[in-house]
């Protein structure tokens, strides 16, 4: 288990694989690293992958006070500095998606590109905060238990959830969701829910971005994929038919599969970038 400090907190990490090109990996509400497992597994022959937990979340410290999407934004820069990996791709998903995007944009010099998947530039809207905001009164004050049975089916599509093959894999995560602890969750739910709206910045991003959408994804409407597929200046789209919020866990090969066809298209960098 390897921890490092990061403006004042303790972060779990990983690093697997080597190659002069490195992919930071950034997780969902509720989940941790190992989300990407798969994806690690199938790209770590030809590049770093690091993986790590948010704040509050997985194996990472809790903060003891509030904090906003831009924090987030600003602990996953100082990840990307003191491990000396940028400019790095920077893989998203949804919660992990409005951090990398913040991120490019506030850091360019350190992200090199975004793979985004099932997120949003849009800020959250008034009728998602209400509803997000009382499951997560029943998440901290009445059922943990309940709350989890709630969110479970807009994580994970109803084709990978009813999928017999899958036990091993659903038992798993419904006990890391049920080992949140309640104080993180509901200050992580606060940054989700508050943050700004992004949309206007994405034609100024002209850098390479690939769009994973989820088209059963019960969280965040596949037609917010399509919008910024519109309004970045160079970015791919991917539709992952039958696939809920959570693609690299629900279609893993297919995930995988997109991030090296998008990565290997890419431009070589100059080693001079990379020194």
């Amino acid at each position: 288990m390897s921890k490092i400090t990061i403006n004042g907190y303790k972060y779990y990490y990983e690093e697997h694989g080597e190659g002069p090109e490195a992919i930071l990996f950034i997780h969902g509400l509720m989940l941790n690293c190992h989300m990407y497992d798969r994806q690690v597994e199938a790209l770590k022959d030809r590049y770093r992958c690091i993986l790590f937990d948010l704040r509050g979340q997985g194996a990472s410290e809790v903060s003891e006070k509030g904090y906003g999407i831009y924090d987030l934004v600003d602990d996953t820069a100082g990840l990307i500095e003191q491990l000396e990996c940028a400019p790095c791709h920077v893989a998203g998903l949804s919660m992990g998606g409005f951090i990398a995007m913040r991120l490019a944009k506030r850091y360019p010099e350190l992200v090199r590109s975004l793979i985004l998947i099932c997120t949003s530039a849009a800020a959250e809207s008034k009728s998602g905060a209400r509803n997000y905001k009382l499951l997560g009164f029943i998440h901290n004050r009445i059922s943990q238990s309940f709350a989890v049975g709630k969110i479970t089916p807009i994580l994970f599509g109803e084709q990978w959830l009813n999928d017999p093959s899958r036990k091993e894999v659903k038992a798993y995560w419904h006990e890391q969701m049920l080992n949140n602890d309640k104080y993180a969750f509901g200050q992580t739910l606060n940054s989700i829910l508050t943050r700004d709206d992004f949309a206007s910045h994405l034609p100024e991003m002209d850098l390479p971005v690939l769009i994973i959408s989820g088209q059963a994804d019960a969280a965040i409407d596949p037609a917010q994929s399509e919008r910024m597929h519109a309004e970045f200046p160079n970015s791919k789209l991917v539709r992952v038919p039958g696939t809920g919020h959570t693609p690299p866990v629900e279609a893993p090969d297919v995930v995988s599969e997109a991030m090296r066809e998008f990565l290997v298209s890419l431009p070589v960098p100059d080693a001079k970038a990379l020194a």
